[in-house]
């Protein structure tokens, strides 16, 4: 698998003016370095002239972190696919975030950083520790990096939203992401009749769609699947043949929680694309959009809760007297997005979302009638130490 470039966030500011805001918070460097002018004390931290580290107990979560080169202090895994981020000092905050929206447009408080030419830049929030404690949406162009210095806590009523939701035209964080191309549904010439749009693509490719009007309206082809090379969301599902198609559904967000001590997931991270939106008479359904990205990285990690990237559900097809109906959001872990409602004969019914990879085929649309989107692609969970879960995320982690 390709390499995920690494964040290099040298261009920020990394002196060390109040070094006792990060005293006994880093682990010294293989040769006993440490930055500034803390000295490396016997239990392997780095602390200030006037701390001894002795307040810190030797089984205490282990810090994930290291000095560069120059002399900054870094957090994360660092090796592929996971990033390594280097902070300013200024990130001491205790960062509470309750229920509401977080725009990844306007809302970083650190500069934002690209990870490699051509990719997506991404919106860096730090503080000493993180707390989700309500039901956050999280909206914009850019994917969003969470970074704690020490511990990172979703609690257990609450919900980190970067998913699509059917029905809504909101764009999740990093949504919008580069090298995406809709399979859109084709249009009969010489009736009214639409094929579906096929499934968005990402870590496992979409559905296709199904023809219109017994054929005669060619189905969208979905994308082949996508390597997760940089942090990045999920891709929108084709829209479906005619003027009055459903419009695909819109892909999952892109998020990276990143602790130097632990994460705790005891609520719910949901990633998910939305389902395809549904078509007028004779139109094809939209495809369900792909899952997003979820990345978790600290020394220890707790997932009493859920984390899932799955994909939407295709939308049906129009009958010749009625419209279709919606794709479905998936719903939770193992909570694939279904089939959509019937529509009236012999419209195309939609293809549910991955299961839990790729999406399912929407269904042939007869005489008169619009195909059925194809359900959208699952997307991408990865996971440090894998070790840490097996059962709470959805697809599995890697």
């Amino acid at each position: 698998m390709a390499r995920l470039f690494a964040l290099a966030l040298s261009a920020l500011c990394a002196c060390y003016s109040t070094p006792n805001e990060q005293s006994c918070t880093v682990r010294c460097a293989t040769d006993g370095a440490c930055p500034g002018d803390f000295a490396c004390r016997a239990n392997n931290l780095c602390g200030a002239p006037d701390d001894l580290c002795n307040g810190r107990p030797v089984d205490a979560a282990p810090i994930d972190s290291s000095v560069n080169d120059a002399g900054e202090i870094c957090y994360g895994h660092g090796v592929a696919p996971f990033l390594s981020v280097c902070p300013p000092l200024t990130a001491s905050s205790l960062l509470t975030i309750a229920a509401g929206t977080l725009s990844t447009t306007s809302g970083c408080t650190m500069t934002v950083m690209q990870q490699a030419p051509g990719s997506p830049m991404v919106c860096v929030i730090a503080a000493r520790t993180i707390r989700i404690s309500g039901h956050v949406t999280v909206v914009g162009d850019l994917p969003l990096l969470l970074l704690a210095r020490e511990g990172l806590t979703i609690d257990a009523s609450a919900v980190l939203d970067v998913a699509a939701h059917v029905g809504s035209t909101v764009i999740p964080a990093g949504s919008l992401a580069p090298g995406c191309v809709p399979g859109d549904g084709g249009t009969n010439v010489t009736g009214p009749t639409g094929g579906g749009g096929a499934g968005g693509s990402f870590g496992g490719a979409g559905g296709p769609a199904g023809a219109g009007g017994n054929g005669a309206a060619a189905a969208g082809t979905p994308q082949a699947a996508q390597p997760a090379i940089v942090l990045r969301g999920g891709c929108r599902g084709g829209s479906g043949g005619t003027a009055d198609g459903g419009k695909g559904g819109i892909g999952g967000g892109a998020v990276y929680l990143m602790a130097g001590t632990e994460i705790s997931v005891d609520g719910t991270i949901n990633a998910s694309g939305s389902g395809g939106q549904l078509a007028m008479m004779r139109a094809g359904g939209g495809g369900g959009g792909s899952g997003g990205m979820i990345v978790i990285d600290a020394p220890q990690i707790s997932i009493s809760g859920s984390a899932f990237a799955l994909g939407g559900g295709g939308a049906s097809g129009g009958a010749a007297m009625a419209s279709g109906n919606p794709g479905n959001d998936p719903t939770g872990v193992m909570g694939y997005a279904a089939m959509s409602a019937p529509p009236p004969s012999p419209a195309g019914i939609g293809g549910g979302g991955g299961i839990p990879s790729n999406g399912m085929q929407g269904d042939l649309g007869g005489a008169g009638s619009g195909g059925g989107g194809g359900g959208g692609g699952g997307g991408v969970i990865r996971i440090w130490p894998t070790a840490s879960v097996l059962t709470t995320v959805d697809p599995p982690a890697f």
